[in-house]
């Protein structure tokens, strides 16, 4: 689960990115459909923290994904009272609310995205180091099954020659049945 959860947490970064590029277009040029786009995202970005969620089995990342979830709740919430032509003190605080907002989105994604990367390279390093101690011991346990072999062959090889020898000086015999 731990790929999955790496991809899934790189594409939600993408999209809380792509939820500052149009919320930064509709405070610019003030176009309804970029504000739409904005909500549409922020949708996209709910659900993939829901199936992120449901797979996630590590507690520091069910964490951020908490802290994620709430600042994106604050995050629409404060985008939905938002008018681009809104002029005034109050007005310039909304906006800097909403940005502030946006900024921890944007930091707890890549917060995630880099602790589940972190995740991701630990369990290939584990992955190497067992299979290196697994191609050792495949390598010792085949070198000790080659002398273990090479030294019952030599015992076999022996006795023949020492009842080749006996043989030869008229002894015959009979050979012992090795075990």
């Amino acid at each position: 689960a731990t790929l999955p959860l790496m991809e899934m947490a790189d594409d939600l970064s993408n999209t809380i990115l792509e939820i500052r590029r149009y919320e930064k277009n509709y405070l610019l040029a003030g176009h309804a459909e970029d504000f739409e786009e904005s909500q549409r995202y922020t949708g996209q970005a709910r659900a993939a923290l829901g199936s992120m969620s449901a797979i996630a089995r590590d507690g520091r990342a069910r964490r951020t994904m908490t802290r994620l979830s709430e600042v994106l709740d604050l995050y629409q919430s404060r985008s939905a009272g938002l008018r681009p032509d809104s002029a005034g003190q109050q007005a310039a605080q909304q906006r800097e609310d909403l940005r502030q907002a946006g900024k921890d989105l944007v930091d707890l994604s890549l917060e995630l995205k880099n602790a589940e990367r972190e995740r991701t390279l630990l369990l290939v390093e584990t992955l190497k180091r067992q299979l290196l101690i697994s191609g050792v011991f495949i390598a010792v346990s085949g070198i000790v099954l080659a002398l273990l072999l090479a030294r019952k062959i030599q015992r076999a090889l022996g006795t023949i020659v020492n009842a080749t020898t006996a043989i030869g000086q008229g002894d015959f015999k009979t050979l012992p049945v090795p075990r």
